[in-house]
């Protein structure tokens, strides 16, 4: 079978959803499936340096990537311009290639990836799995008012269109299940329960703690709590640093270990700003965004992994935490 696999970015841009989406691209095509991946170069910063516009094999997969524009001007509303808005050779391409594929998978929701693709598929009469990621999650749903409020617009638009043609609709937990039964109980039958998983092998590697404290000296006979996750409103912060504030008042030998980068809206400056307020300047590191070795030695370095988030699916963070036994 031929599988077209949807997802904006597979760099960080993509979060966790993107690690799972390579994992799967690995494993499936050990299986009898042409499982192609059609993404971008993006990159929050550079892009990624890969071949365009023809199946390549990267990091062990098989994708499909196009150009995305890398303009100063799009880039003034980060939001959109992570959305997949400026995207039109990727659309292209997926509408120039989806007759040559059995089914569509697509890694998205509340944005214009499923939107086109969508209308693609359904010009081919092509079939499609949406996996939604723990996007109909009540708590993030409603978070916040202008943010409810737009989704609001997008499912009565769109959104629920989507849903109602997809052939499958892959939820992640039975909790996930719940949350959206709430939102179309009428889908039901289309619903799919299949936990994200990882490659177990590429976590067993020989670091500990004294790995992480030759790269930061100031972590040595520190306590280490370690935050791995994208940098926004979804992930608690705003909770994690009053906390991290009391914790440290009763026991100076702690110390926070912010791995991740700002999700495109800024608001890595409001957690430095709490960190600053709050006293914590010297008891916290920024990393920044971490792979590889890297990260690996965030996790097996570090005495406790935090994940605050106000709601989620099931984070690959999570996953990948109890891989290294924190």
């Amino acid at each position: 079978m031929k599988v077209m696999a949807i997802i904006g970015g597979i760099d960080q841009i993509g979060g966790g959803v993107a690690t799972i989406v390579k994992e799967t691209s690995k494993i499936m095509n050990t299986r009898n499936f042409d499982y192609v991946v059609f993404s971008t170069n993006a990159g929050y910063y550079t892009k990624i340096n890969v071949e365009l516009n023809k199946i390549t094999i990267y990091q062990g997969g098989r994708y499909f990537f196009t150009n995305y524009p890398d303009n100063k001007i799009f880039r003034i509303i980060p939001k959109l311009y992570y959305s997949g808005f400026f995207g039109w050779k990727y659309f292209i391409n997926i509408y120039l290639h989806i007759k040559d594929y059995n089914i569509i998978h697509i890694y998205s929701f509340f944005s214009w990836i499923e939107i086109m693709t969508y209308f693609i598929s359904r010009l081919f009469k092509k079939p499609y799995i949406i996996t939604l990621s723990g996007s109909l999650m009540k708590e993030a749903y409603s978070f916040r008012k202008l943010s409810k409020l737009k989704k609001d617009i997008y499912l009565m638009i769109i959104g629920k269109k989507i849903l109602k043609k997809a052939k499958f609709i892959h939820l992640l937990t039975q909790e996930e299940k719940e949350h959206f039964l709430e939102f179309y109980p009428e889908f039901e039958n289309k619903i799919r329960i299949i936990p994200n998983g990882l490659d177990l092998s590429q976590y067993e590697v020989n670091l500990n703690k004294s790995d992480l404290i030759n790269k930061y000296p100031q972590l040595k006979d520190k306590k280490i709590i370690l935050f791995l996750s994208r940098i926004n409103w979804k992930k608690g912060l705003d909770i994690l640093i009053p906390a991290f504030a009391k914790l440290y008042k009763e026991d100076e030998n702690y110390h926070l270990l912010i791995v991740g980068k700002d999700d495109g809206d800024g608001y890595e400056n409001k957690v430095r700003q709490w960190v600053n307020e709050y006293g914590l300047t010297h008891a916290a590191i920024f990393t920044g965004f971490l792979t590889g070795k890297d990260k690996l030695m965030a996790f097996y370095g570090s005495d406790l992994f935090v994940l605050p988030s106000y709601s989620e699916g099931l984070p690959t963070a999570v996953i990948e935490a109890m891989a290294c036994g924190v």
